[in-house]
């Protein structure tokens, strides 16, 4: 399963509420005291995160994106804690496709319903033809209607800052360590409508943004 909704503002150590340069500003402050070539190997998966961070954040159309992504699992966690009330349904973060088809126990969109879910479109580079399936974790509560379950599909593509070369000038690029690469998964928001058993399947047909062609096939594991 997919970590819980990350909070880069927390990640950079920003409040919501600033700009632009200001993210820049904390990105590269980060970038310069937790690089591996400075502070050692052990803190490449932190500086991983803050990069992540700020790839998401520094893009004024995925930052609004992960705004009201983040908005609607904070209403969930909020309707779900006791002596909320009564739980009010989250509000779709995209309509449902017109086209494709999604289907699978615990997932299904009744008429007139939408579905809350998103693709990134548009994504460059790294595209993964065929057929994918992935194994999901979720735990029981997870698994209960009502949920809104966040998937990370991982993907590769062109690292931005380098266009893929590795370089920033004559080093190598802080952002993919000089691999020319850097993740960019195609995130999902799932609403669960049914109990979801484990062992249950769902197909997305054609495949979300990034994935060039095929079928993404999602099995869930409940425990």
């Amino acid at each position: 399963m997919a970590p819980r909704k990350k909070n880069y503002y927390r990640v950079l150590g920003v409040s919501p509420k600033e700009g632009e340069a200001a993210i820049r500003k904390a990105y590269r402050e980060k970038a310069k005291m937790l690089h591996p070539d400075r502070a050692g190997r052990d803190s490449t998966a932190r500086f991983q995160e803050i990069a992540e961070a700020y790839e998401v954040l520094s893009r004024p159309d995925r930052r609004e994106e992960y705004d009201r992504a983040l908005e609607a699992v904070r209403e969930e966690n909020r309707q779900r804690a006791p002596g909320a009330g009564r739980r009010v349904r989250p509000e779709p973060l995209v309509p449902e496709r017109r086209h494709g088809r999604f289907s699978g126990p615990g997932f299904r969109v009744p008429p007139g319903e939408r579905l809350g879910g998103f693709w990134e479109d548009g994504l460059a580079g790294g595209g993964i033809q065929g057929s994918r399936e992935f194994e999901v974790h979720l735990s029981r509560h997870e698994a209960q209607p009502g949920s809104v379950i966040e998937i990370d599909l991982p993907r590769s593509a062109a690292c931005r800052f380098c266009g893929g070369s590795g370089r920033d000038w004559l080093f190598p690029c802080m952002a993919c360590l000089g691999g020319g690469f850097e993740s960019s998964p195609v995130r999902l928001f799932l609403r669960v409508t049914g109990i979801v058993r484990d062992g249950a399947s769902v197909e997305i047909s054609p495949a979300p943004g990034g994935f060039e062609s095929g079928t993404i096939r999602l099995r869930f594991r409940v425990a």
